[in-house]
């Protein structure tokens, strides 16, 4: 079987795909995650929007987690149409809307106990919701969610969860106080997480 991994990072998938046969070539705008990427497979640096392979040469074609940093996002799955046989299968993974959001509101809170308003904007362009979108290019595509969550026994690690993402001292204070009071009554701090893929036979 031939894999086209668009937007493939480091590879994280290949070893696996690998093992079980299967031929894999990545291709990823980064020059440094293609380069990791070329380890264990075929790499190549290229654009979701315009993607260098022929029409139809891959049984399956995967974009994990990559639509929502791609500013057309139609074009691009229109891409991951035209390299897929007839008979193949594209999958296309993101996240829900509501994945994370218990964090978010912790933040929220947080902010306002410090005199703040900070919103926490979370506009994600490319959601697990665009199936309308998704079935504009693939009329068939059907969606697969995943649901799971974090678990954060203390406030220690949720918090340097956050930091990965925002570095704010002032707001972490505050939103360790917050998780604190969650833990006391809970016995831990869960975030739901929820993710899933598109999966359109071709």
């Amino acid at each position: 079987m031939s894999i086209a991994d668009v937007g493939c990072g480091h590879g994280l998938f290949h070893p696996m795909l690998r093992s079980r046969g299967a031929t894999v070539v990545g291709l990823d705008r980064s020059m440094g995650m293609a380069r990791e990427a070329a380890a264990g497979s075929m790499a190549v640096v290229a654009d979701a929007q315009a993607l260098p392979l022929s029409d139809h040469g891959f049984d399956r074609v995967m974009c994990n987690h990559v639509l929502y940093h791609v500013p057309d996002q139609g074009l691009a799955m229109r891409e991951l149409r035209r390299v897929a046989r007839s008979g193949g299968r594209v999958v296309i993974a993101t996240n829900g809307s509501q994945t994370n959001e218990r964090m978010y509101e912790v933040a929220r809170l947080a902010a306002r106990d410090i005199g703040r308003n900070d919103s926490f904007s979370r506009e994600n362009p490319f959601r697990l919701e665009d199936v309308d979108r998704v079935r504009e290019v693939f009329p068939a595509a059907h969606v697969e969610v995943f649901r799971n969550e974090f678990v954060f026994p203390e406030p220690e690690p949720a918090l340097r969860y956050w930091r990965s993402m925002r570095d704010d001292a002032e707001l972490e204070a505050a939103m360790r106080n917050r998780i604190e009071a969650i833990i006391q009554v809970e016995g831990e701090f869960r975030v739901p997480l929820v993710s899933g893929c598109f999966v359109a036979d071709v």
